[in-house]
């Protein structure tokens, strides 16, 4: 069974960000995988291993939109073991961060649409956001079928 956390580093530097990565454990190998999100020490909760903020944060839309990228990376990753382990295959640490990297290139448009729904939603435009969402929905569905077609996995 593998095991995906979510990590903080502090930057070497006083009231500079530092930088959240992945951390991935399987038979007793520990692999990074980096993230190109940056906070700051007060938005990070060792606790709970979340990223936090205020609604008076000035920063507030770009942790929230942080934190929902988070939870959608995380969903991924354990879509990943799940599946190695569903189909009986063996597997490395390696082999998750490839198929997780294969994913973020492949699936880049899927993925922008939704930074840009919830960007949308943030600045109140949230009609414009329905309409996202269903083209969204859209493709969703288009890449399924091409899916199971070509037995491709995005």
């Amino acid at each position: 069974m593998a095991s995906v956390k979510v990590k903080f580093r502090s930057s070497t530097v006083d009231g500079n960000v530092g930088a959240v990565y992945y951390q991935i454990i399987h038979d007793r190998k520990v692999r990074r995988l980096p993230t190109d999100y940056r906070i700051y020490p007060s938005e990070w909760s060792d606790r709970s291993s979340t990223v936090v903020t205020t609604i008076r944060s000035e920063r507030y839309p770009i942790i929230i939109s942080i934190r929902e990228n988070i939870n959608r990376d995380i969903e991924q990753l354990s879509k990943i073991v799940k599946r190695f382990e569903t189909k009986g295959l063996m597997f490395s640490v390696s082999d998750i961060v490839n198929e997780f990297q294969r994913y973020e290139q492949e699936c880049s448009l899927l993925n922008f649409m939704g930074e840009i729904i919830i960007k949308l939603k943030q600045n109140g435009k949230i009609r414009t956001a329905e309409t996202y969402v269903s083209a969204l929905n859209s493709f969703t569905k288009f890449i399924d079928i091409f899916k199971r077609v070509f037995n491709n996995e995005c």
